[in-house]
């Protein structure tokens, strides 16, 4: 059997008495694309930010292959090539597109 990706089990993020996401548990194959979509306010931002480390969890957990990663810290994931893109990506605007990418690839090997 192949082991997913990514997957959570059982995720959950409550803010106080709000409940923005309950019980997700998914699986993804590695190379898999999938969408995220919903109203705002649907907590599509939460649970990335779950499974980016952003946020921690109130319940459940988020694997990496077969590791389990629910309490590494962003950079953690980061270093195991788990990140996140944001729909404004001019973080670097006098960087050009290939030295964006190879900036990216020197923080996760160490290098940079």
């Amino acid at each position: 059997m192949m082991v997913p990706a990514l997957r959570t089990q059982g995720l959950g993020k409550r803010f106080g008495a709000f409940r923005a996401n309950s019980d997700i548990t998914l699986a993804f194959a590695p190379g898999a694309r999938h969408a995220l979509i919903g109203p705002n306010g649907a907590g599509k931002t939460t649970l990335i930010n779950l499974l980016t480390g952003a946020l921690a969890p109130s319940e459940g957990d988020v694997f990496l292959g077969d590791e389990r990663i629910t309490a590494f810290s962003q950079h953690a994931r980061v270093k195991r090539g788990l990140t996140r893109t944001f729909q404004i990506n001019t973080l670097f605007p006098r960087l050009t597109v290939l030295e964006s990418v190879l900036l990216a690839i020197f923080e996760r090997d160490g290098q940079a």
